[in-house]
C-alpha cells in the first residue's frame, strides 16, 4: 500500500470511529507530535481519538495541499466538527468539557506523516496559533461560556 493511501485510511478510520482499523494501520512505535502538550504513543493516540470523536461525532480532517514523497505525506489539515457531547480528556491529565454546541472554526495546521513498513509510524503537526488541542479547547470553552 502506498504511503498516501495508508495516511488517508488512518484519517478516514478515525472519522468513521473505526478504531480497530485505526489501530491496525499504526505501527507499534507510533507517535503523534505537536497538537498535544506531550507526544502520544499508539495506545494513547487511539484513546485520544476515541474521546474526540465521541464528543465531536462529525469530526473531519479536511486535508488540502496533500503531497506524497516516498514514505512521507504532507498536507494542511483544517479540522471541522461540532462539539455535541461531553469531551472527557481526564485520562490525559486534562479536564472534562460538557457539550457546547460549538461548530469548530478550522485552523490551517501543517501536517507531516511518516509511513514505515506499511504502517503509519509518525504524525507531526506544526503548532500554529489557535491550533492543536489547546486551540480546540479554547473554541469549545468560549462557546460554552457564550451558551451559559
Amino acid at each position: 500500500m502506498k504511503s498516501l493511501q495508508i495516511v488517508n485510511d488512518a484519517f478516514a478510520s478515525m472519522e468513521k470511529a473505526d478504531f480497530e482499523r485505526l489501530e491496525d494501520l499504526l505501527s507499534e512505535d507510533f507517535r503523534l507530535i505537536g497538537p498535544t502538550p506531550e507526544p502520544l504513543m499508539k495506545k494513547d493516540f487511539v484513546g485520544f481519538c476515541r474521546a474526540l470523536v465521541r464528543a465531536i461525532p462529525d469530526w473531519t480532517f479536511d486535508m488540502t495541499d496533500v503531497k506524497e514523497s516516498g514514505d512521507t505525506v504532507t498536507g494542511l489539515m483544517h479540522i471541522t466538527g461540532t462539539h455535541t457531547a461531553t469531551l472527557d480528556l481526564s485520562d490525559f491529565g486534562m479536564s472534562v468539557y460538557p457539550a457546547s454546541g460549538v461548530k469548530l472554526k478550522p485552523v490551517e495546521e501543517p501536517m507531516k506523516a511518516t509511513v514505515t513498513g506499511e504502517k503509519l509510524s509518525r504524525i507531526e503537526i506544526t503548532p500554529v496559533e489557535g491550533g492543536g488541542i489547546e486551540g480546540l479547547l479554547k473554541q469549545i470553552s468560549v462557546g460554552a461560556e457564550a451558551h451559559a
